[in-house]
């Protein structure tokens, strides 16, 4: 049975949180965005029915965009609104027809915006509007608020973006649908790293001031534990088994660390996907390394492994990345970090906390590098520590929001009075 509620502050649109296991990492923005008044999370899917994990006391699952049909696109009002989006897209980019995968995604987005569009019709039926909204991923739903911020000035739209929503060749295609549209309709873009603003800024139809460097962040359930005294050397990764994660380059650059310290005796914690990547690389397996494969965890669980086991190195050797929330959970419990410079890895990461290596690693340069960062003991870990504080807390990351959104955060007196959603539980 629904329940009205008091009007929230911030909806903040995400794709299954709270459903499912993926997007566990936007618990720390809803933990953010909560300390700031009262806040509604808008899933767009809910992971086949999957039971939501918990939220924050004072957080509003709302459902309604779940339960909003693809269909409602065909409302006479939306399509034309979406013909309209459709054919500035195709005058931008007139080589989407050429190729049958860009075209089927644009037409993905603008089904998906649909349903964006009739949640905002159906919350003006009732005289209300969403007002201040952020969209966790600059993804088909943050498209279809734009459009929908773009005939409503009482709708505050802020997006944040991150590696696939920056970087036209991570996706199929090389294409991301509908970039302009939510630029330009957008009060701000939030990308998490300074790369991908720089890059945003370059591409995109916005004035350079519109597009803010807002840090993630994360928020450890709990503090990292004096250092244990152990013979045995531990390393460990976090990643799922895409092929941009380079498991096996992952696996010859620890064995070839081992291997360089044969007196010592060494073990390798994988904590993802990946397995089968990883033994086809160490078989047979080098007689001084061990590896445990405990698969997915919860991010408590990882935490947890950080602070009990205490890790001598966390390694990410990746093609791409945006900025990996993985690294700022090492950090946060101080645990020095051996990484590629992809993406903005190397905006936290340098030798005085761990190595940052070439995208174009090799199994002996990192392993090297492995060898130095275990050898440097505790005051890297120190280091590792401190660095999460200054570049990857939550309090840096609300910091950054509040400095570059202060009409979004502020106290009102730069948005147009607007109502807020009641939305059902």
């Amino acid at each position: 049975m629904s329940e009205d509620l008091q009007p929230p502050t911030i909806v903040l649109i995400t794709r299954d949180y709270p459903f499912g296991v993926g997007e566990a990492f936007v618990q720390d923005e809803v933990s953010r965005l909560s300390r700031c008044g009262r806040l509604v999370v808008l899933p767009a899917y809910d992971a086949n029915g999957s039971t939501p994990r918990p939220l924050p006391e004072g957080v509003v699952l709302d459902r309604t965009l779940i339960e909003t049909s693809h269909s409602t696109s065909l409302r006479p009002r939306i399509a034309a609104t979406l013909c309209a989006a459709a054919a500035r897209e195709l005058r931008r980019r007139p080589d989407l027809l050429r190729s049958t995968v860009t075209l089927g995604r644009a037409v993905g987005y603008l089904l998906r915006a649909g349903r964006v569009l009739a949640w905002v019709d159906d919350l003006r039926r009732r005289g209300e509007t969403p007002g201040r909204v952020m969209a966790f991923w600059s993804n088909a739903e943050a498209f279809g608020m734009a459009l929908a911020a773009r005939g409503d000035p009482s709708i505050m739209l802020v997006s944040r973006s991150h590696r696939f929503d920056v970087w036209e060749d991570q996706n199929p295609g090389g294409y991301l649908p509908f970039r302009a549209e939510i630029a330009l309709h957008s009060r701000r873009l939030l990308p998490s790293s300074r790369m991908a603003a720089e890059h945003l800024r370059s591409v995109l139809p916005v004035e350079s001031n519109r597009v803010i460097v807002a840090p993630l962040g994360v928020e450890p359930p709990f503090e990292p534990r004096p250092r244990l005294n152990r013979d045995e050397v531990l390393i460990v990764s976090c990643s799922t088994a895409a092929p941009v994660k380079r498991l096996p380059l992952v696996a010859s650059a620890i064995a070839a660390a081992a291997a360089d310290a044969p007196s010592r005796r060494w073990r390798w914690a994988h904590l993802g996907g990946g397995a089968e990547q990883i033994e086809a690389v160490l078989r047979p397996e080098p007689a001084n390394l061990a590896t445990e494969f405990p698969g997915w965890l919860p991010r408590e669980e990882i935490y947890r492994f950080h602070r009990d086991r205490q890790p001598d190195c966390f390694v990410n050797l990746s093609s791409s990345e945006g900025v990996p929330l993985s690294i700022m959970e090492a950090l946060s419990m101080r645990v020095p970090v051996v990484a590629t410079a992809a993406g903005g890895t190397g905006e936290m990461i340098d030798d005085s906390v761990g190595a940052l290596l070439p995208v174009e690693g090799d199994p002996a340069t990192a392993g090297a590098a492995i060898r130095r960062v275990v050898e440097a003991g505790e005051p890297m870990r120190t280091a590792a520590r401190r660095r999460y504080e200054v570049e990857a807390s939550t309090e840096v990351a609300m910091s950054a929001l509040e400095r570059g959104l202060p009409e979004f955060f502020g106290d009102g007196k730069d948005r147009s009075p607007a109502d807020h959603p009641r939305t059902r539980p």
